[in-house]
C-alpha cells in the first residue's frame, strides 16, 4: 500500500484505536510510512499484546509510524522481530512530538538502511520501562536502542503516528486478529 501495509488512518481522526491481541505479518508499505500501521489520524493508539513481524516500510518506521501533535501512542507487552525501515524507526517511528508509553516489549532482529537508524525513534522525555533489544544494531552497539529521548543512544526504529484538528471521538477495537 501507499502507506501503513495492513493498516492507514488520515484525516477526521478517530477518537482511539486499539489492537489487542493481533499479529502483523508481512505487511509492506511500497512508498511510505508504517509497515504495518500508517497512523495520521487517532487520538490514542494502543498496541497490547501483539506481535509485528516481516513488516517493511519503504520510508521510516519498518512496523508502525505514529503522527500526531495531540496523540498518545502506547504499546505494552507486544513483540517487534524482523521489521525493516529504509529510513529511521526499524520497529517505531513517532512523530511531532506526540506523547508515547513503550513498556515490556520485545524488538529482536529489526533492521534499517544504515547502522544508525534508530530501533525506536522519536521518543519525546515519555514512558519507556522494561523492552528487551536484542540483535538491533546500532552503530555497531546492539543494545543502543532509542532516539530522541535524552536517557538514550541512538539506534533502530519502526512507529509513527498522526492525529487530525477535526478527529472524531469514535473508538475502533481489533482483538485477536491477523493481518
Amino acid at each position: 500500500g501507499m502507506a501503513g501495509g495492513a493498516i492507514a488512518t488520515y484525516r477526521n481522526g478517530v477518537g482511539a484505536l486499539m489492537f489487542r491481541d493481533c499479529v502483523f505479518a508481512g505487511n509492506e508499505t511500497l512508498v511510505g510510512h508504517g509497515g504495518a500501521i500508517s497512523d495520521y489520524a487517532a487520538l490514542n493508539l494502543k498496541i497490547t499484546n501483539s506481535v509485528f513481524s516481516g513488516n517493511k516500510a519503504l520510508k521510516t518506521g519498518g512496523a508502525i509510524y505514529s503522527q500526531s501533535s495531540a496523540a498518545h501512542l502506547e504499546v505494552v507487552n507486544s513483540t517487534f522481530a524482523g521489521n525493516k525501515a529504509g529510513g529511521d524507526g526499524r520497529a517505531i517511528r513517532i512523530g511531532h512530538n506526540n506523547v508515547s508509553t513503550i513498556v515490556n516489549n520485545v524488538c529482536d532482529g529489526n533492521v534499517g538502511a544504515d547502522e544508525d537508524t534508530a530501533t525506536i525513534a522519536g521518543l519525546n522525555s515519555d514512558d519507556t520501562v522494561n523492552n528487551l533489544f536484542n540483535n538491533n544494531p546500532a552503530n555497531g552497539d546492539p543494545e543502543t536502542s532509542f532516539e530522541g529521548d535524552p536517557n538514550f543512544a541512538t539506534a533502530p526504529s519502526g512507529i509513527w503516528s498522526s492525529v487530525s484538528s477535526s478527529a472524531k471521538t469514535s473508538t475502533l477495537t481489533v482483538s485477536n486478529a491477523a493481518f
